[in-house]
């Protein structure tokens, strides 16, 4: 299968980007930020809802390798995602796979979703302060349905900026981060695209 482009993964090769720390469009924001060093920052407080693909336990410290980043336990990161969502009011949807849902607060759903990598590899949305009727079978038909009920997203594992694209085609905007600045960097140099590729 053809992934799209503009999807970190570490089952693909990084794509060719500048790092970069913090870059925005005076809509949109994007930074390097390390979940595990604290709360999300004031920036997400514009944010309608949040919504990101977690790193799976067996890719993570693929992920922080390439962000030359501390060597941080799987099970710490999701204890700070943990605290993350269990403080935000707003809708959020988190994508990864069952084996996480120990880690997780109790969702108000748990839908069946597929990744665009690894053979459309099988994972569940897992949905925060609202309920949803599916109409889709991939990360990129969510999205899609996301953008057009919410304008502005939220993504603190943006890697390539998966979400914040969909919402940027849909007329929306996002605050994201990522804990490796080539992924800010990457955003940085495609964001305006996206406001026309859709």
């Amino acid at each position: 299968m053809s992934t799209p482009i503009g999807y970190h993964s570490v089952h693909l090769n990084p794509e060719p980007a500048t790092p970069r720390n913090w870059w925005t469009d005076g809509a949109s924001t994007a930074f390097v930020r390390d979940i595990t060093r604290g709360q999300l920052p004031e920036e997400y407080g514009t944010c309608d809802m949040l919504y990101a693909d977690l790193p799976w336990h067996s890719g993570y410290s693929r992920y922080l390798e390439r962000a030359g980043a501390l060597a941080t336990p799987w099970s710490i990161f999701m204890r700070h995602v943990h605290g993350v969502i269990s403080t935000w009011q707003r809708p959020a949807v988190l994508v990864t796979g069952m084996h996480a849902r120990r880690h997780l607060p109790t969702a108000a759903q748990e839908l069946p979703v597929r990744m665009p990598v690894a053979g459309r590899q099988r994972a569940v949305a897992y949905v925060y302060n609202a309920g949803f009727t599916p109409a889709w079978d991939g990360t990129d038909k969510l999205l899609a349905y996301l953008a057009a009920r919410f304008g502005r997203v939220g993504d603190f594992c943006a890697g390539y900026g998966w979400a914040p694209r969909a919402f940027t085609r849909a007329g929306g905007s996002f605050v994201a981060s990522d804990i490796n600045p080539l992924c800010i960097g990457y955003i940085a140099a495609h964001a305006a695209e996206w406001k026309t590729d859709g």
